[in-house]
Parts: C-alpha cells; structure tokens; sequence
C-alpha cells in the first residue's frame, strides 16, 4: 500500500502528524498488518531532480536485466518501469527528469528484482546501489554477500559471546550483515573495524518482524 500527503505537524523528535491525500483503505490495513501491528515507511521527497550518477546505475541495472533476459534494453526499461509502478503505487516517471527519491526508489526496486531472480550485476552491487541502508537490508533478505552478492549468511558484526545459543538470543540488538564464506572469513582475518574501513559496510539491526520473516 503506498499513500502520500503533507506534513502537518511535528514535535521536532519521533512524534509526527501527516495528512493523507485520501482515505486509509482500513480493511487492506489490518490484512497486511501481523499481530495487529500497524507501521509504515515515511519517506520525505526533496524535489530534487536525479543525479547523473542514479541515471546511469539505474541504466546499469537495466542492461544488466536485459541481458539475463535477452531482451532489447529499451524493452527491458519500458516493463521495469511498469512493474515499478505498479507495485509500488507511484506515478509514471521519466529518467530524464525524476526526483531523486523516485529514482532512488526505483534503483532499490531493480536491484530486489535482481537479487529475487538470480540476476547477475555487470558491477558490484555496492557499485550500483543508491541507499546504503537498503542494499544491506537486501542482502539479509536474500542472502546475498554484501561484498560480491554471491550467496551469503547472515553474520553478527558484534560478537554474540562464546556459548550462547544463536536461538535464544535477541537478534534485533546485534548488527547484522550478509558475507560470503571468503569474506566472512576476511572480516575475522582483518578484524570487524579494518573490514568496515576497507568496504565502507556497516551491519544494520532488523525490527522483530523482519526477524522472523528472514528466518534469522
């Protein structure tokens, strides 16, 4: 579900009033809200239009879909863009003159649908990527290695303590991230700081739900 409006009012922290360019579909939210919990994403569009740089790894991502597919990379871009849409409710766009969180948005989309169909990247994922916090975020949910997006497992940066079980710990208080067997065991050789250094990475915490829907 996707709905957007204003600002209203905010008390400079946590707490904020937005008003809805139209009414809540209540029946869509209680089915797609677990456990009665009820949360949403805000984003703030700065109006800004796309960088060169979103334009040509949004492009990168493209061609990269086309040839997996083996279409004409125009076709490729047309459909990428209809699906984009229509999952996600925002309105048709161009790459010429979007806004920055519009394309920013959609190179996360494409970078989903590769990671979701085994797509392999001409580049490295952290190469095209445009939201750091996301593409980490991706990588946990389709365990692929941050680093070179081969199949990866899911490894705490902070050390969970030498015979705890991994099954009773609270996973949302440690910093996540998803590493190959090669770079797993490049992060100990080098020690977790020098590794973060050398790839600009940092783990993330995932919320309960995720948790749980990534089978953590």
């Amino acid at each position: 579900m996707f709905y957007s409006g204003k600002l209203i009012e905010s008390d400079g922290k946590r707490l904020v009033v937005f008003e809805l360019d139209e009414d809540i579909n209540q029946d869509e939210v209680i089915r797609f809200s677990p456990n009665n919990e009820y949360k949403a994403e805000i984003i703030f569009d700065d109006n800004r239009r796309l960088t060169s740089l979103q334009r040509k790894k949004a492009h990168a991502l493209i061609a990269d879909v086309a040839r997996w597919s083996g279409d004409d990379p125009a076709y490729s871009k047309a459909w990428l863009k209809y699906y984009f849409v229509a999952d996600t409710d925002n309105e048709y766009f161009s790459l010429s003159d979007c806004s920055v969180t519009t394309a920013r948005l959609f190179i996360n989309y494409l970078i989903e649908f590769a990671f979701k169909w085994n797509v392999p990247f001409k580049a490295k994922g952290m190469d095209v990527q445009d939201d750091i916090g996301k593409y980490l975020w991706l990588c946990i949910k389709y365990r692929k290695c941050t680093i070179c997006g081969q199949h990866g497992e899911i490894h705490h940066l902070n050390a969970i303590g030498a015979g705890r079980d991994r099954k009773q710990i609270d996973h949302t208080q440690h910093d996540l991230i998803c590493l190959c067997r090669d770079h797993h065991q490049e992060a100990h050789n080098l020690g977790i700081k020098t590794f973060k250094q050398r790839y600009m990475v940092a783990g993330i915490k995932l919320n309960s739900q995720d948790v749980k829907e990534f089978k953590i």
